[in-house]
């Protein structure tokens, strides 16, 4: 599908104050910015929640998640210019020549970019253009795909019939593909199955799906991300309902209640909000409304980005989202703990530490919860993190943490620990090797992760990648060398540090 503009070669220099709102502008690299008019909107989705049971009903898209409610109403104050699309390879590559060398067709949605990565472009095309470029803020994002919809989607609360994409040979994130939902090969008529044979499948000729004799052997019949394939919506925004995750500026926390103008997020966190999800996915996962989140360093291949043109909105910033009950009122003096007599036999227990309460669909689950690590703490508490969901391989899935104070005969009742909302980070554990510092290790989206504390887990530090991916069995063991050794359940078989975590192998 052909993107129109009118090519006025004044407007690509022109100063924001004299770019006239109304119209679209064509910029140095020949990227189509659309032109979005203040107003206000609803964000954010009340109504009935989603109890996440996807293998029995994945044809369910309009029920909304625990995270976006309260729905409020938000007030842009400023026009903005967004991207008609996302961010293509051919633009990319204008700022970084090297990008997926010899790989991808040009109009093809840059894929694999980080938050980082997002944020560099951006400060190169404002360089290069004498003007504010950046990422839109979440509220800015939302607004701009409901195009003054109230709906589900822009759409209307369902998709048309082959709207999304679904490469029958993927799944998100990686786990599920098709024939896990849909075991009789038939869908639900919102997809476009790609890529797969069976009666009630077809292999999808409509620039999804490269050619074999168009393209090197590697990428032969993998997804093909070209932009606006389909109709935009009622602002001329296309791929807001699939394609690629979309980094947007702010740092993730939980909606507040209450009116707010020109919001621009948290003023700290552990993850930056991305909008909007890849191919081959639910569609409830592509509503307008929904929120996801991950670390910003990660090069996930479901991350893409588009620009907007303007300067930055002057709300005011919330703070960081208040430390779970896991992290809260953390003693910090040394454990003073006195043995009994090694003659007697002590035994205590068993006390369960999953304490969630029945009928729990989120931020906790009470239907599965499993892969828990465990650790003493150097003030003498037992801190345990496991995951909890409802499906092990679905994007609902969390991290959970609980607490048994040293003194105290009971865990606490469990609460959230560390997770990026719609990606599968998975099997936590948790490590103390009789220092200050205790050691959290996690599965995440195509990385793992670690991060580290030093106050009891009070607080942590960002978290830092470890490549290639692969899935924690057990907590780690130190040699007498000092060597760190990590086990692995799924993938690599160990991974070693020999700078206490600075960095793996």
């Amino acid at each position: 599908m052909k993107i129109t503009v009118t090519r006025l070669a004044v407007l690509l220099f022109a100063p924001l104050a004299a770019l006239h709102a109304s119209r679209p502008i064509l910029n140095s690299v020949s990227m189509t910015l659309v032109p979005i008019e203040p107003g206000a909107f609803t964000m954010g989705q009340d109504g009935p929640q989603t109890d996440y049971k996807m293998s029995i009903h994945p044809g369910e898209s309009d029920r909304a998640d625990w995270d976006e409610k309260p729905a409020h109403r938000v007030v842009i104050s400023k026009a903005f210019h967004i991207g008609a699309t996302e961010v293509t390879v051919e633009q990319y590559r204008q700022f970084d020549p090297a990008y997926r060398a010899g790989k991808g067709m040009p109009d093809e949605a840059a894929s694999g970019i980080s938050w980082n990565k997002a944020v560099e472009f951006c400060a190169w095309l404002s360089k290069k253009e004498g003007r504010t470029y950046r990422l839109p803020t979440e509220a800015e994002w939302e607004y701009a795909c409901r195009a003054g919809t109230t709906t589900v989607f822009h759409t209307g609360d369902k998709l048309p019939d082959g709207f999304l994409p679904w490469f029958t040979g993927h799944g998100y994130p990686g786990m599920f593909p098709w024939s896990f939902y849909f075991p009789d090969n038939k869908g639900s008529p919102e997809y476009l199955p790609i890529g797969a044979n069976g009666a009630h499948l077809k292999l999808a000729g409509d620039g999804f799906v490269i050619s074999d004799e168009a393209v090197a052997p590697a990428k032969k019949n993998q997804p093909l991300l070209r932009v606006a394939q389909r109709p935009p919506n009622a602002w001329g925004l296309y791929d807001m309902h699939g394609n690629l995750c979309e980094w947007c500026s702010d740092w993730y926390g939980p909606y507040v209640p209450g009116d707010q103008t020109a919001p621009q997020g948290r003023s700290d966190g552990d993850f930056r909000v991305f909008r909007d999800g890849p191919h081959s996915m639910l569609s409830r996962l592509v509503r307008s409304a929904n929120r996801g989140a991950w670390i910003p360093e990660s090069t996930a291949g479901i991350f893409g980005f588009r620009v907007v043109l303007g300067e930055q909105p002057q709300g005011a910033l919330l703070p960081p989202e208040p430390p779970a009950k896991n992290a809260q009122q953390v003693k910090q003096e040394a454990a003073k703990i006195v043995l009994p007599p090694l003659e007697e036999p002590f035994f205590s227990g068993p006390k369960p530490f999953v304490r969630i309460p029945a009928g729990s669909v989120g931020p906790l689950f009470s239907n599965h919860n499993h892969s828990p690590g465990i650790t003493e703490c150097p003030n003498g508490d037992l801190l345990a993190a496991w995951f909890s969901t409802v499906l092990e391989g679905a994007t609902e899935l969390c991290n959970a943490a609980a607490r048994l104070r040293l003194g105290q005969g009971e865990w606490e009742e469990a609460s959230p620990f560390w997770d990026g909302p719609d990606i599968n980070d998975h099997a936590p554990k948790l490590w103390w090797y009789g220092d200050k510092t205790i050691y959290h290790i996690a599965r995440g989206h195509s990385e793992n992760i670690v991060r580290t504390s030093t106050d009891n887990g009070a607080t942590w530090s960002k978290a830092k990648s470890i490549y290639p991916q692969g899935e924690t069995g057990n907590g780690m063991i130190r040699t007498r060398k000092g060597v760190l050794v990590l086990t692995q359940d799924v993938g690599v078989s160990l991974y070693t540090s020999s700078d206490n975590g600075g960095s793996w192998s």
